[in-house]
């Protein structure tokens, strides 16, 4: 019986070093990662143009916008920066973000 390319893989894989075989994993982990990218890659172009136009615009319109100056570090004794801008109300969201059931 042929053995399959896994089990050549494997076989090989167990005679190297210790060493190798991290390199071999971290190997086959980038193999990974780039499969997903072009996975990815090959949705390119699917969406048409009028709808990309269309979801630019709404993120335009209605996403939140971040003050830098309110992300700037507090003092040592100070409350983390988010909880005072939360307390202060300065996070404005859309409605729906708020509650998905509201339009």
């Amino acid at each position: 019986m042929a053995s399959t390319v896994p089990d050549e893989i494997l076989a090989r894989l167990k005679r190297l070093p210790a060493a190798q075989q991290r390199q071999a994993l971290v190997y086959v982990e980038t193999l990974e990662r780039a499969s997903q990218g072009a996975a990815l890659a090959a949705l390119k172009g699917s969406i048409p143009r009028a709808d990309l136009a269309e979801m630019a615009a709404a993120m335009e319109a209605e996403c939140e916008r971040v003050d830098a100056r309110d992300w700037q570090s507090p003092p040592s004794s100070a409350a983390p920066v988010g909880s005072a801008i939360l307390k202060r109300g300065k996070g404005r969201r859309h409605a729906s973000a708020r509650d998905p059931g509201a339009k």
